[in-house]
């Protein structure tokens, strides 16, 4: 899925020389995309090829599902929305939370903000990826603890899946997954849709 954030499009050889994948691999997780209806193979480019059947090239439907990536700070909280290829589609400030209770709220609240300014309906968003200052366990979907918020043993995910309705993913703010990867390659992507893909398995099955 990074190979196709960051390429955009790329042909099954191209992929499996990227990733270092078998081709036989490539060819199975390609074809399950495609099921899936989150991958489309592009008309063949004639030109570029010199000699032999010209390869055709795959790339992410960008509509097929959104993520929304929620940044919680001590100094400044965002949310982003980002389409299927990474690339951001509305931002917005958190307002100020004085506890789970209100900055679940505000995130119910920051969605619909999200989805009316890109002019998308919200039940094709796919996931939501929380990054938090402190101590998570992501399997548990908890922020064990955190001095800046002042949270111990707090459900989080599970109070965010409830006011959203949409799969929810946890993560700490310093963690390069959540914040995604730089790349001088594609500068206008988002950073949050890679947590959806490494961290977040039951998004990704989507």
């Amino acid at each position: 899925m990074e190979a196709l954030v960051q390429r955009g499009e790329i042909s099954r050889a191209d992929l499996a020389l990227s990733t270092g994948l078998s081709r036989s691999t490539v060819t199975e997780v390609i074809q399950l995309l495609l099921d899936g209806g989150m991958l489309q193979e592009l008309p063949a480019a004639y030109a570029e090829q010199r000699r032999g059947r010209p390869a055709i090239r795959l790339s992410l439907r960008a509509a097929h599902g959104y993520f929304v990536g929620v940044g919680i700070s001590e100094v400044h909280s965002t949310m982003q929305l980002a389409d299927l290829c990474g690339r951001m589609l509305a931002d917005c400030d958190l307002p100020a939370f004085s506890g789970p209770e209100e900055m679940t709220a505000q995130i119910r609240r920051g969605v619909k903000q999200l989805v009316r300014a890109a002019k998308i309906g919200q039940k094709s968003i796919r996931g939501l990826g929380l990054a938090l200052p402190g101590i998570v366990d992501q399997r548990q979907g908890l922020c064990r603890f955190s001095s800046t918020l002042g949270w111990r043993d707090v459900a989080i995910v599970g109070m965010v899946r409830a006011a959203v309705g949409v799969p929810t993913f946890v993560s700490n703010d310093a963690d390069p997954l959540l914040l995604g990867r730089s790349s001088t390659a594609v500068p206008a992507r988002s950073k949050i849709l890679p947590a959806f893909f490494w961290g977040g398995p039951s998004v990704a099955r989507m």
